[in-house]
Order: structure tokens, then C-alpha cells, then sequence
């Protein structure tokens, strides 16, 4: 069983790819050193992804898949000390942004019930108001955002595939979701 890393400096994996590098340690001198440092370089240039990621639902699918495919032998300690560093650097990243307020879309069912996500996004709440209790956070009803999304790609003459992109559909719905919110509070902005 072989897997192709291509060489270079900046050079994206999948998963099977950045498995295998981080893995691999007979095709290097160094050995078990080699692979110790691409360990590292593989667990680093996750975190910087991660925390270039600004859809909370990216993160929040993160961490859920971390739950169920990673062991560690990391202490609950040293867990809280890594999420505490995230949240740092996101506390500087809102310092500097002078954010007056999070709004976060809460997920419903067409009758109005909460559904199936609303357990991980109150938690992700429950976190974020723990660690940033200086900058408030609203939820706001985000049902039909994704159909409007949805909508809007179609009116604006995208193709197929670019509206599958759950990336873009997101971004789109949590500007409809901004918008509603802005037009419903605009007696007290």
C-alpha cells in the first residue's frame, strides 16, 4: 500500500497524505526524528487552519469529528489550556475588530421547535460566554437562511456546483441571518 505525498514546502494533503507523512520514518536518515517533526508539522498546520476558520459550524464539525477519530493522552488540563489559547487569540482577533456583538443563528424547525443542532450551538454558547463575557452574543432565528441562500445563488446566476459549496451557502446565509437580525432590531441600533 502506497500513498504519494508530493514534496515541497507548502504543500497541501488530504487526510491519507498527511497520515502517511506524519507516519512515515524509513525513507529518512534521521529516522523516528524525522517522523517526531512531521508529526508536529502536521498537528501545527491543523491548528493554523483551524484557527483561520471563522464559520463556527466548521469548528464546531471539528471538534465533533476530533471527539470520535483522535486519542490523546493529554490531560482534561491540557485540553482547557489549548481551548483557552484559541479563545485568547480570538479574543485579540474581536479586540482588534471592536465587535459590540456576536449573533449567532438559531437553528429551528419549521414549527418553531429547536432542532437537532441547537444542543452543540448552545454549548458553543455556553463556551463563548464563559470566555468572552465583555462582548455579548444573541441568538437569532435562522430558518429558511440556507433556502434564501439558496435562492439568492440561483438569481445571481451561479452554476450547479458552485451552489453545492456548503462553505459559500453558509456565508451567504449567515448574511441574510445578519440582515434579518439588523432589520428587526433597527429601533435599537
Amino acid at each position: 500500500y502506497t500513498v504519494w505525498v508530493p514534496a515541497g514546502e507548502d504543500v497541501l494533503l488530504n487526510g491519507e497524505q498527511a497520515l502517511a507523512f506524519a507516519r512515515e520514518r524509513h525513507l529518512f536518515a534521521t529516522g523516528d526524528f524525522a517522523r517526531q517533526q512531521h508529526q508536529q508539522e502536521v498537528i501545527g498546520a491543523i491548528l493554523r487552519k483551524i484557527m483561520r476558520t471563522r464559520d463556527i459550524n466548521t469548528l464546531l464539525d471539528v471538534m465533533d469529528a476530533a471527539g470520535d477519530n483522535i486519542q490523546t493522552n493529554m490531560s482534561l488540563q491540557q485540553m482547557t489550556g489549548f481551548m483557552n489559547y484559541v479563545l485568547q487569540k480570538a479574543n485579540r482577533y474581536y479586540d482588534q475588530e471592536h465587535v459590540e456583538k456576536i449573533i449567532i443563528g438559531e437553528p429551528k424547525q419549521s414549527n418553531g421547535e429547536p432542532s437537532e443542532n441547537m444542543a452543540r450551538v448552545k454549548a458553543f454558547y455556553q463556551r463563548w460566554k464563559k470566555a468572552m463575557p465583555q462582548i455579548p452574543i444573541e441568538f437569532f432565528d435562522e430558518r429558511f437562511t440556507s433556502v434564501l441562500a439558496h435562492q439568492a445563488m440561483i438569481d445571481g446566476g451561479l452554476k450547479k456546483k458552485a451552489r453545492q459549496n456548503k462553505a459559500l451557502v453558509d456565508e451567504i446565509s449567515a448574511t441574510i441571518l445578519l440582515q434579518d437580525y439588523m432589520r428587526s432590531n433597527k429601533h435599537r441600533l
